[in-house]
């Protein structure tokens, strides 16, 4: 895999614009292909070997000083980030056939999108958007060892950032008043 760099040149006219475009269009020529991309004004994506790197390099510095222009090498970050996690098991005083009912309610109340059920139908997804990130959210129907005590659910709520706890804090609200 070829080094991807980000060059961002101090444009101080539409001289310097044009000059620029002219040597983005030659390398992509000379290269083939989309190498060289224009993310916006003075700023380019470059993916070069080193050896073409440099000489694109002396041609930038040929026509702009070397003070106007900026390198930097990208590089995948050597971390991982992982999801957060919440889980919390609900035993609600509905019948088993019931449960869906309420997890429809409550997830269209907060615009849940459908994103995936078990063949079984014991286990469903939803992907919420809050205004704090995405969260995926997934019940799982389970039967209640005692037939007369309800159903039990349990709900794992997903994804990055604050949203999965602020999402977490309002399922909990929904279902704890149908605890029994």
């Amino acid at each position: 895999m070829t080094p991807i760099y980000i060059v961002i040149v101090d444009i101080g006219s539409d001289a310097d614009r044009k000059r620029l475009d002219y040597l983005v269009e030659k390398y992509n020529e000379v290269y083939g292909g989309d190498k060289i991309r224009k993310i916006c004004s003075g700023v380019l994506l470059v993916d070069l070997d080193a050896a073409k790197m440099i000489k694109f390099t002396e041609d930038i510095y040929s026509r702009f000083s070397k003070d106007r222009v900026k390198i930097w090498l990208l590089r995948e970050p050597n971390f991982e980030v992982q999801p957060l996690e919440l889980e919390k098991v609900f035993r609600i005083k509905r019948e088993y056939g019931d449960i869906w009912v309420l997890v429809d309610f409550v997830m269209n109340k907060y615009h849940g999108v459908l994103v995936s059920e078990t063949m079984r139908g014991d286990a469903r997804t939803y992907r919420v958007k809050t205004r704090y990130g995405n969260v995926d959210v997934r019940f799982e129907k389970l039967l209640s060892p005692n037939e007369n005590s309800g159903s039990i659910l349990k709900v794992k709520v997903s994804g990055y950032g604050y949203g999965v706890s602020y999402f977490f804090n309002k399922i909990v609200e929904e279902f704890s008043p149908l605890e029994r």
